[in-house]
């Protein structure tokens, strides 16, 4: 079992005032991504949105909690959850590398909670069985999703990212 010392009042003020920092830049990336998100046309479309403010939400909410216990890293997943969604909302943008980052981010949030669910109540794996399963879960998140993107074809807003299968494009 890891001990942490509790810091001092003295090294606890760099670090909130980091905290502030990242919770206005989390709500300066939040408030960009509603202003560039497309009015969606389908029943849904108000669900999209919403994404934006959960990330912040999970964000602020993990800033808060490891600013009351930064010798806990729960704080700091719920903060990096609350991130991957916003970076995952922005594949609803319609500028091209904002889709990017989101399409391959779309599923990186899922990894990340089971990174927490794994890790609480101390923010550490505890073994490593663990830590396999969470670099599994990371890896088939994230890692997955660029041979699923490049090479298929049901995307529709995002076919630049699809690799052609054309064989004239490329010739020896």
């Amino acid at each position: 079992m890891v001990v942490y010392a509790l810091p001092s009042r003295a090294e606890a003020r760099p670090f909130r005032a980091a905290l502030v920092v990242a919770t206005l830049l989390a709500s300066a990336l939040a408030l960009l991504q509603l202003a560039v998100l497309p009015p969606l046309e389908v029943p849904w479309g108000w669900l999209v949105p919403t994404f934006s403010w959960i990330g912040w939400f999970m964000m602020v909410v993990g800033l808060m909690v490891w600013d009351r216990r930064p010798t806990s890293l729960v704080g700091l997943l719920l903060a990096v959850i609350g991130l991957l969604i916003l970076g995952a909302n922005l594949a609803n943008t319609n500028r091209v590398w904002p889709v990017v980052i989101g399409v391959l981010l779309a599923e990186a949030p899922i990894a990340a909670l089971l990174h927490l669910v794994l890790a609480f109540p101390s923010g550490l794996l505890p073994g490593p069985l663990a830590r396999g399963l969470v670099a599994v879960a990371y890896g088939s998140c994230i890692g997955w999703q660029v041979p699923i993107y490049a090479y298929g074809s049901e995307l529709g807003a995002v076919t630049w990212l699809t690799v052609d299968p054309d064989p004239d494009l490329v010739s020896l």
